[in-house]
């Protein structure tokens, strides 16, 4: 039997049973595959708890809860408009329930309106004063709006909270690198990687070290990040430009040929200037 039956089967006799507990299990059960990361499974095991909630749910903040959850779920998966939509529901069931604003600021940022983002991560704040992806969010949010010192003060603080997150590191040191300050840009990529080997950490650390003309580190990360990722342009182009530098026009031509391939353009501008054939 695959899972969506056993899941039925469970709802069957939670719709002859229907107890506080197995109620109680089914949405920690539910909760729990969102946090795992699986949101098409979250979204129907949510979608089954708010087609059921006359006999399923415990209160409304339950019910609000698991439109909210579907709805982050749905962000994920690029449904952001749907996203919106169920954060909008939870929001008229219980305007109250935990982490609500939290989660409407991170579908502003998916979609890219940094000042909605912003708006609701102050309020995310707010209420939760100690939450560190609260002010992570922020942090990116204020990023959008070109605000890279209060970028780099809200990571300072999503670290003090909690400094065994690699992508809060991989942040301050895109906003440190903005700045150029690119050996403590280097420094934050270095404590993101001991974190977790990360495609965006070695492909901002290239960056950083190629803006301090050292090619041939910026040439091994730029490569570690390929091998984790063989469809991204931009970092082709980018090792292309470290080898340019060094002289290995052969090696520069190839990577600025298959960064035009994979459909980034300034690579075509670096074929055609080269000499590429």
């Amino acid at each position: 039997m695959n899972k969506i039956k056993i899941f039925i089967s469970l709802f069957a006799s939670l719709l002859v049973f229907h107890s506080s507990s197995h109620c109680q299990a089914v949405f920690d059960s539910a909760v729990s595959t969102y946090l795992n990361g699986n949101d098409q499974k979250s979204i129907e095991m949510f979608t089954l708890l708010i087609n059921n909630k006359e006999l399923l749910m415990k209160s409304n903040k339950q019910l609000a809860a698991c439109h909210m959850y579907r709805g982050a779920a749905k962000a994920f998966l690029g449904k952001l408009d749907e996203s919106l939509k169920d954060l909008d529901s939870a929001k008229a069931i219980d305007s109250t329930v935990m982490r609500l604003h939290f989660y409407y600021s991170k579908t502003y940022l998916f979609k890219q309106e940094g000042g909605k983002a912003l708006h609701f991560a102050n309020l995310a704040i707010a209420e939760m004063p100690e939450y560190a992806d609260a002010f992570d969010q922020r942090a990116v949010a204020k990023f959008m709006l070109n605000d890279i010192k209060g970028t780099i003060e809200d990571e300072d603080t999503a670290i003090k909270f909690d400094s065994t997150d690699y992508n809060f590191y991989v942040t301050r040191g895109w906003a440190k690198s903005t700045l150029k300050q690119y050996n403590e840009a280097i420094s934050d990529y270095d404590k993101a990687l001991k974190l977790q080997p990360d495609v965006k950490a070695f492909a901002n650390r290239g960056v950083a070290y190629s803006k301090l003309n050292e090619h041939a580190k910026a040439i091994e990360d730029y490569s570690m990040a390929i091998a984790m990722n063989e469809e991204l342009g931009d970092v082709y182009y980018f090792r292309g430009l470290s080898y340019k530098a060094l002289g290995k026009k052969i090696q520069a031509c190839l990577d600025f040929s298959k960064s035009a391939e994979l459909g980034y353009k300034e690579a075509a501008a670096e074929l055609s200037l080269n000499g590429c054939r």
